[in-house]
């Protein structure tokens, strides 16, 4: 997949870093793909969603950092409107920008939040910190422990302590990129049927209007999302035939999973992101639908085109798949 990070908007996807790899296919040849040789496949294997063979080895172009050490500054912002004044210079200062999100504060405090910027400390700590918190969610509960009363104490016990920081901090690299990791086995608190996540990409000109839209659908659905996160993407451009990342607002919400009601406020999360000439991330997906797919990633058959036909995924049947028997249909008809 190719994925980002909170820097998007100075050094794009991972794949803008990947030198040149190997790859296997099936028919047992082997490739080095890079910029100039093997472009296509270079291009359809970064964000390919592992469907063009098996990679086995990579040479990829690392940052150099001061340390591993964040100096975290924290700028409260009161709705939407504040956030996306704030956004482009932040970015522009910032090796790191995201915002929290208060996904259920509604009214006049619609769309509070956090602007979390961040940079390497010139004078930090260069050893890596153990994964995992002192905290620890030890079995399985039986039913969903994420409920409105839950997330409004828990927003609003964030919100009162981030907002305590008046001046920037210094802390390791783990609490500011991996803040769910401060508590082990987090995933459990969705209760047995786990969670969805819907992630989104709406171009700058629609954000002022998609994204609250989003959050609104959300609240009147009924629905608390554990973890609210809206980013700037920049305007890098990925080597990746497909890709998500693209300029604008990203959106991540996160669901606990209660059946049809979930999957219902999902198609019109994609609705409204489609609507507004965005698109969905599929790169954690569990249930987009194959024309929701096709409006994200329109160029989709240029992939199809360069997968090795021995590898398949469920996602790609269910989308990729259905939309090419359609068109063979439509072909066929005619």
């Amino acid at each position: 997949n190719d994925v980002h990070g909170k820097n998007h908007h100075r050094r794009g996807t991972f794949g803008c870093h990947v030198e040149s790899f190997t790859l296997l296919r099936s028919d047992g040849k082997t490739h080095r793909c890079s910029a100039t040789d093997n472009a296509r496949l270079f291009s359809a294997t970064i964000g390919g969603m592992g469907l063009t063979g098996l990679i086995l080895s990579a040479s990829i172009r690392l940052m150099r950092v001061h340390s591993l050490d964040i100096v975290e500054r924290v700028t409260p912002f009161r709705d939407l409107c504040e956030f996306f004044d704030l956004a482009a210079a932040a970015d522009q200062a910032n090796e790191y920008a995201v915002a929290w999100i208060d996904q259920l504060a509604g009214g006049r405090n619609s769309g509070r939040g956090l602007l979390l910027t961040g940079n390497h400390a010139e004078h930090g700590s260069h050893a890596a910190s153990r994964a995992g918190g002192n905290f620890s969610v030890p079995v399985q509960p039986p039913f969903n422990v994420l409920n409105r009363p839950f997330l409004t104490a828990f927003n609003a016990a964030y919100r009162w302590r981030k907002s305590r920081a008046t001046v920037p901090r210094q802390a390791g690299y783990q609490g500011f990129f991996f803040p769910l990791d401060g508590v082990r086995d987090w995933n459990r608190l969705y209760g047995p049927k786990g969670l969805f996540q819907h992630q989104s990409v709406v171009p700058e000109q629609t954000a002022r209007e998609a994204v609250p839209a989003l959050l609104a659908a959300a609240r009147q659905a009924g629905q608390g999302s554990f973890l609210t996160v809206l980013k700037r993407f920049g305007s890098i451009r990925s080597p990746a035939l497909l890709s998500f990342p693209r300029p604008g607002y990203t959106l991540t919400l996160d669901f606990p999973n209660r059946g049809a009601a979930t999957l219902t406020l999902l198609r019109e999360l994609d609705r409204i992101t489609v609507e507004a000439g965005g698109a969905v991330n599929p790169y954690k997906d569990a249930r987009m639908g194959a024309e929701i797919f096709a409006s994200s990633f329109p160029e989709w058959q240029r992939l199809e085109a360069l997968r090795d036909h021995a590898f398949m995924s469920d996602f790609w049947a269910r989308t990729a798949k259905r939309l090419d028997t359609r068109r063979g249909s439509v072909e066929a008809a005619e």
